[in-house]
């Protein structure tokens, strides 16, 4: 991994072979969302870089699934990513949290109001 002084290099380019998609089934993209993408890509418009945390071990891909795909499905042998510590436990950690806050919302609006006598 390329570091500078020490630190992560926050956005730079990944092999697509070296980034592990266990984090999100496959069955989760969207073709009409990976087509948009891969437009983009072959019109040469910019796209924000794929989120991938890094163990020191393993590039996890957290954010960018369908953007990922694209490039794949283009023949692409890289991508542009922005690096982040962290690990695969960490990612689960933070999503089950944010389910539960959304379950918690959802469940706040959905109650009905009790009247104030």
């Amino acid at each position: 991994m390329e570091e500078e002084e020490g630190e992560l290099m926050p956005i730079r380019r990944l092999p697509l072979s070296a980034i592990r998609l266990d984090f999100q089934p496959h069955e989760n993209l969207i073709p009409e969302v990976v087509a948009n993408y891969a437009r983009r890509i072959q019109r040469c418009e910019r796209i924000e870089p794929v989120f991938v945390c890094y163990d020191g071990v393993n590039f996890w891909l957290k954010d960018g699934f369908h953007r990922y795909q694209a490039a794949s499905d283009m023949g692409r042998k890289t991508i542009t990513a922005e690096v982040v510590p962290g690990t695969f436990a960490d990612m689960e950690a933070e999503w089950k949290r944010y389910m539960t806050e959304l379950k918690s919302e959802l469940g706040q609006k959905a109650a009905p109001k009790k009247k104030m006598e």
